[in-house]
């Protein structure tokens, strides 16, 4: 605009001396003046329409109950009907607010979680990655908002046993944490936790174990020996040690997590039972079969009083049960108990050598189980146990 301003300020002013010095500078400064006011034109428009796009109180009282009822019916399991109130609100915060304003991403993010919530992961997934790249360019990186729907895409894909998407995505987060919070707060060590389950779904026990062990050493002396999260991470651990066959740490861990909680909560708390339900499965792997027979069988009266007959854990409970009671009966070196120690150890081994480590597993298991009926029609004296007598 400004590229011919002197050529123009030269016909202005004329030649020197043809006219006033007062004359010239009343010329030069309505011209000046002139062109600022072509230059201001779009601000001044631009700041026009932002002024039109304020929402008024009638509009933010209309988003905030909408906002809220959908809350609640996400709350009661309603996700449809929570996304379709959802999707009116994105609607109102895209026309008065724009399509990268904090509160329209916060809008894309409940749709998306919505989705999740009926069952579809890809499109939820795809939505968050959207979401995700426009707050890491408007927000940056290190922001809230982004974060947290970052921490929330990992979830999705450990939903979807991509174990290794969210393991990078959690290690991001995690770097980020670290350097903003310290790796003593509460959501970096979290963070940390989940990266050590997502370590452990990948059969990386010595990695998960590292993990575990350094978010325990901080939960420890922040949140103390008692706290849930503290003995949700030593029960984690004593997992872990069991998947690197440390039978003896991991039953340690085990008892030790069993001794606290006995001490701190109800024997009918859901928590409680998970810890009783490792140290028997740990018990069980060790063949300590008596007492991990009598720990199961309480257990599972247990499962059934406070968690009902059909719920996953009284059927995993129950499940194991009728395994031991038939090791029992057939003994350590029955078919049913090789084949459990045999893919007990190869499982993690190929998991960790092997990209293909399902198609790997597929074949070892088909092996197996010929191998197994072999070696169980040559000893058809043993039988099995009637279905009668296990526990129902």
């Amino acid at each position: 605009m400004f590229r011919y301003t002197g050529a123009v300020m030269g016909a202005i002013c004329g030649i020197s001396g043809s006219h006033s010095t007062g004359f010239v500078l009343l010329r030069a400064t309505l011209f000046l003046c002139f062109l600022f006011a072509l230059d201001a034109g779009p601000f001044v428009a631009r700041a026009a329409d932002a002024k039109t796009n304020v929402p008024t109180k009638e509009e933010l009282a209309a988003f905030k109950a909408l906002d809220k009822r959908a809350v609640e019916l996400f709350r009661k399991g309603q996700y449809v009907e929570a996304e379709a109130a959802w999707r009116d609100c994105l609607t109102t915060c895209q026309r008065v607010r724009g399509p990268e304003d904090r509160n329209t991403l916060l809008c894309r993010y409940k749709v998306a979680w919505a989705r999740h919530k009926q069952g579809k992961q890809a499109e939820a997934m795809r939505e968050l990655r959207d979401v995700v790249a426009i707050q890491e360019r408007v927000l940056g990186p290190e922001d809230q908002d982004t974060l947290s729907t970052r921490s929330d895409l990992a979830n999705i894909f450990c939903d979807k046993n991509k174990y290794a998407d969210a393991e990078r995505e959690y290690r991001a987060i995690l770097a980020i944490r670290e350097r903003a919070l310290g790796s003593e707060s509460a959501s970096t060590f979290q963070m940390r936790a989940n990266l050590a389950w997502a370590l452990r779904r990948q059969y990386k026990f010595s990695e998960a174990e590292k993990e575990y062990r350094d978010v325990l050493a901080v939960q420890l002396r922040v949140l103390g020996p008692e706290h849930r999260d503290t003995l949700s991470t030593r029960n984690s651990l004593g997992a872990v040690l069991m998947g690197q066959r440390k039978h003896a740490e991991g039953e340690a861990e085990h008892r030790a997590v069993l001794a606290s909680r006995q001490s701190v909560l109800a024997a009918n708390q859901a928590d409680f039972l998970e810890a009783r339900k490792g140290l028997g499965f740990c018990l069980f792997l060790q063949k300590k079969f008596p007492e991990a027979r009598e720990l199961y069988r309480n257990l599972l009266e247990d499962c059934r009083k406070s968690l009902g007959a059909n719920h996953p854990t009284t059927k995993e409970v129950k499940k194991r049960y009728g395994e031991m009671m038939d090791l029992q009966k057939h003994g350590a070196e029955s078919p049913t108990a090789a084949f459990i120690n045999f893919c007990l150890w190869i499982v993690p081994s190929i998991q960790r050598s092997f990209p293909g480590g399902c198609v790997a597993f597929a074949v070892v298991v088909l092996a197996s189980a010929s191998i197994g009926l072999v070696v169980g029609l040559r000893r058809r004296k043993r039988p099995s146990i009637p279905p009668k007598l296990l526990p129902q």
